[in-house]
């Protein structure tokens, strides 16, 4: 069973993301900001196959989150989703190396579909 590191800040879209991905059989590792997925993701790295971060979040962002990883471990699949839809935040993560970007309210099948692409990436 894979690990998904769920972040976000909002209780009510991260119980209905948890909940899509629980359906499918998923295991979910959850956190409320940035800065706590970052601690969540050094202790449970090896356990972990899969980030899915909201972007706009008290104490750290999901750019600065997405960095950090990336700084870390530049193969780890990283799902932005999130309500911010400017040009050049989605351009900043594809930068950094973003697997899929989603825009919010995330459907259940788009995310469902971005997280078996991101597995397979990791398994090829």
């Amino acid at each position: 069973m894979h690990s998904i590191l769920v972040v976000e800040d909002s209780t009510l879209s991260r119980k209905m993301v948890v909940k899509a991905l629980e359906a499918h059989q998923f295991n979910v590792i959850q956190a409320k900001n940035g800065q706590e997925a970052l601690d969540l993701y050094r202790e449970r790295k090896s356990e972990i196959a899969c980030v899915i971060s909201d972007n706009l979040m008290p104490v750290m962002s999901g750019l600065e989150l997405l960095a950090a990883i990336r700084s870390e471990d530049t193969s780890m699949p990283v799902i932005m989703a999130s309500a911010d839809i400017q040009k050049t935040t989605r351009t900043e993560c594809e930068r950094l190396g973003i697997t899929a970007f989603l825009n919010k309210p995330v459907q259940g099948e788009e995310l469902l579909a971005a997280v078996n692409e991101a597995l397979e990436l990791t398994t090829a």
